[in-house]
């Protein structure tokens, strides 16, 4: 019991920490003016399409939605935008929305 009540100890040392990052990577702000390069197309659904891309200097994969008529999109975005920090999480960095 003590090895573990060590081991929740030490992983919300670690969240505490994971939390910390984030919130400085957050007031830099790297992504609030975002200059996006994109690489090449690594998939597509009915929706999206998913490429790889630079955006000021990270290799990422960019999700580009079609959100006209659609709600799930929005809902998504909003989930991805509460999830903490963790090295087993897909990293939400920014949106927006083009007018076409």
């Amino acid at each position: 019991i003590d090895a573990l009540k060590e081991e929740i100890r030490q992983n919300h040392i670690k969240i505490g920490k994971l939390e910390s990052e984030k919130e400085a990577l957050r007031k830099k702000n790297p992504l609030s003016n975002p200059e996006v390069h994109e690489i090449k197309t690594l998939g597509s659904g009915a929706s999206a399409i998913v490429k790889s891309c630079y955006i000021n200097g990270w290799i990422c994969a960019m999700k580009e939605i079609d959100i006209r008529g659609c709600e799930v999109p929005r809902a998504e975005i909003s989930l991805l935008e509460k999830l903490p920090l963790h090295e087993n999480f897909v990293q939400y960095f920014f949106h927006r929305e083009l007018l076409e």
